[in-house]
């Protein structure tokens, strides 16, 4: 019996690349635990190891404090230990003055420590926030509220030109008939759950946007709705019967889907069903604005082969993969789509 110690460098932090705090550091230590299975190459002697252990802990001190705290969220965190950790950030307006004369932290920082920190002043403003939290996924939340009464309207009768889709809709609810409730995973204003309720499926909606669930309680006043994060899921493991989850990770960068394919592996039942639907290929862009309104947010496409090695990753037992070209123009956007089938084995450590 031993034990592993992996002394990690944030992004943007000496003997790394990248920018400090593009992202959330918490992300970064997500991104080796990842890795552990993967296999990682020391590099003095370019041995490489692969680690399955049966539990983790992740130990850090002030700024790592904060960062162990929410790679608590992750199922695969057995404990974290938080030294005095950082979390209130709305200090900075004064501290900085006490504390340097240079302009802010970030010029103390770059003065200081050189490349040891590559930080600019955009990332360091992310922390006046006042609170360490990811600042993507606010801002994602943030978007649907600004647009979530024009996205009901253009999106919200979607399914009646899209008989494919309704197609494998009505082949799910028919999969899980029975066997308890079933979520519409990004449901926005709950086209989805209304055509799996009509087809006989025990179905309730989640979303980011509290703006975007309370279009879909407005619209569909039958079924029940309600705001959550599929990175940090609300619900006891194995729980549900199935996730229907269409395009819910267009605006999910690569480093965050394992965490959310191990949320929806944990909550799902033994022979849980999910079915996810995404935009086929390799673009991603970024808007500022959608529909007139003012937006933030990224929007990615994905390849089948790898989404289906992330759900493989996370315990998933990968069904069918089914593509299909783009319906017309006025009824969706120009993009190929794709629908995966993946279920929750019976034998299985929860991971």
């Amino acid at each position: 019996m031993g034990f592993w110690v992996i002394y990690p460098r944030y992004r943007g932090a000496w003997e790394s690349g990248g920018e400090f705090l593009e992202r959330s550091p918490h992300e970064d230590i997500l991104d080796i635990i990842n890795d552990l299975p993967r296999g990682m190459e020391e590099i003095a002697f370019g041995r490489r190891f692969r680690l399955s252990p049966d539990k983790i802990f992740v130990v850090g001190g002030s700024f790592g404090g904060a960062a162990a705290i929410l790679a608590s969220l992750d199922p695969r965190v057995s404990g974290v230990i938080a030294n005095c950790p950082a979390v209130d950030w709305t200090i900075l307006d004064r501290s900085e003055k006490i504390e340097t004369r240079k302009e802010n932290y970030a010029e103390y920082i770059r003065e200081a420590f050189g490349n040891g920190y590559r930080l600019s002043d955009a990332n360091w403003e992310k922390l006046r926030s006042g609170m360490f939290i990811d600042d993507q996924i606010r801002a994602i939340r943030q978007s649907y509220d600004q647009i979530a009464d024009e996205y009901a309207r253009r999106i919200y009768h979607e399914l009646q030109g899209k008989p494919f889709d309704r197609e494998l809709l009505s082949r799910f609810a028919g999969e899980v008939s029975g066997r308890g409730e079933v979520c519409d995973m990004g449901c926005g204003p709950g086209q989805v759950a209304r055509y799996l309720q009509s087809v006989g499926a025990s179905v309730f909606g989640l979303d980011i946007s509290s703006a975007m669930v309370e279009q879909a309680r407005r619209l569909n006043p039958g079924i029940r709705f309600q705001v959550g994060d599929m990175l940090a899921l609300d619900r006891a493991n194995g729980t549900l019967a199935g996730i229907v989850s269409f395009y819910a990770i267009v605006n999910i960068p690569k480093q965050s889907l394992p965490t959310i394919f191990r949320e929806m592996f944990r909550v799902l039942q033994a022979r849980g069903l999910l079915l996810l639907a995404f935009h086929i290929g390799d673009e991603a862009a970024h808007y500022d604005e959608l529909w007139n309104r003012p937006i933030s947010m990224d929007f990615f496409y994905f390849q089948p082969a790898e989404i289906g090695s992330y759900l493989e990753a996370a315990g998933f037992a990968v069904e069918e993969v089914i593509e299909r070209e783009p319906y017309a123009p006025e009824v969706e956007h120009q993009s190929r789509r794709a629908y995966i089938w993946a279920r929750k084995p019976v034998s299985v450590r929860q991971l």
